[in-house]
């Protein structure tokens, strides 16, 4: 019973003494750049990784599905096997000539696909036979475990994908999507393993509500966090200024589209207003809520009531203010110096914003994974 109290005891006074060091004149601005200084590190160690040249990948290539019908719908079972880059001249209907670039060598309930490394360097060449290409090594494997692509019309679209890489024996990560999207709503969720316990995460809900997150994990720790919900709200054209989107309504494509109309003046519309953003670095978490005249700034939760911060859009950004692109966040430490978020994090900001711009547009998946998919789909049809 004594032992118990004095463990109680032992707990109470150490969460006590934590809250107090968070709380000293010094502390806001040690942790700030300490927890910038670990976010670096991972960022560098993710650079490094061979996941990090899988997502930033980026190269024209033309998709073969989208040139099937306006409706699409390829599961994992329509694809299933092993396959080896090698191709082959077929001919379609009509003598229209087709090549058939993977041969299914084996069987299996996942997709795996065997190709080239120099080609996965530049995919444009993937799709263009070489005199060279006889000794080219397919080292470069992709195991797909799960895979969904299915869009009716102009209606609605779901995509899912779970896919593995090894490059030249090497894993390189794990890619994990989920999205879906109709005239109304939309959610997307984009996850890459870069192995060693580092993650990184985008999840975005679009609707009358719309909340965008991007996070980076190390062994299943926060190290870096942004998010931003809008709310769409009914305003009168002519009132507009400092919305941060253009405005578009009317014709159901809105403003990702960039064909929506404009309204007339004096005319009702929906659209985003900020409501809430949060961004955690480290043990620090800066919060603006819709209900607060200030933002406010935490260390391992403990209100920092002697710091201010201020929050500074330089432009309007389709895609959503962030810190890695057009916002910046200043902060006024207790001792009255000052520094940005900008400034303390240096070149960093920009390879977040590289990670997270990847994995938004996912060019592996949309434009390797997807035209893969295809063409296994196509030849297997014309056979």
């Amino acid at each position: 019973m004594v032992a118990a109290f004095f463990l109680i005891s032992l707990g109470w006074r150490c969460q006590k003494e934590s809250a107090n060091n968070v709380s000293q004149p010094g502390a806001l601005k040690n942790s700030i750049n300490s927890s910038v200084s670990s976010v670096s590190t991972v960022v560098n160690s993710i650079k490094s990784t061979d996941g990090y040249s899988v997502i930033t990948l980026n190269d024209a290539t033309q998709k073969d599905v989208e040139a099937v019908t306006d409706t699409v719908n390829i599961a994992l079972a329509d694809i299933a096997g092993v396959y080896d880059y090698n191709p082959v001249q077929l001919t379609m209907g009509w003598n229209i000539p087709f090549i058939k670039f993977f041969q299914k060598t084996e069987e299996n309930p996942l997709c795996i696909v065997r190709l080239p490394q120099s080609k996965m360097a530049h995919p444009r060449t993937m799709f263009h036979i070489l005199p060279a290409d006889s000794n080219l090594v397919n080292d470069y494997i992709v195991t797909v475990s799960d895979y969904q692509y299915q869009r009716i019309l102009a209606t609605s679209a779901l995509y899912k994908l779970a896919a593995g890489i090894n490059v030249a024996g090497v894993d390189a990560g794990n890619l994990t999507i989920d999205a879906s999207a109709t005239t109304s709503a939309a959610s997307y969720l984009a996850s890459y393993n870069f192995g060693n316990g580092m993650i990184a995460t985008l999840k975005t809900t679009d609707g009358d509500t719309t909340v965008s997150t991007q996070t980076i994990t190390k062994e299943g720790v926060v190290v870096y966090e942004e998010t931003v919900q809008h709310v769409k709200a009914l305003v009168t054209n002519g009132d507009m200024m400092g919305e941060g989107r253009a405005p578009m309504m009317g014709d159901g494509r809105g403003p990702r589209g960039g064909q929506g109309k404009f309204p007339k003046d004096g005319e009702k519309m929906k659209m985003p207003r900020e409501r809430n953003y949060t961004l955690t670095i480290g043990n620090v978490t800066i919060k603006r809520n819709g209900g607060l005249e200030t933002t406010q700034v935490y260390v391992d939760g403990v209100l920092q009531q002697n710091a201010t911060v201020e929050i500074v859009d330089r432009t309007d950004d389709a895609q959503g203010p962030s810190v890695g692109r057009t916002r910046n966040v200043k902060i006024t430490f207790d001792d009255g110096t000052s520094a940005t978020i900008a400034e303390l994090a240096g070149n960093v900001l920009g390879d977040v914003e590289t990670i997270f711009s990847s994995l938004r547009s996912v060019y592996f998946a949309s434009n390797i994974v997807d035209i893969v998919a295809g063409n296994i789909y196509l030849a297997k049809r014309i056979r």
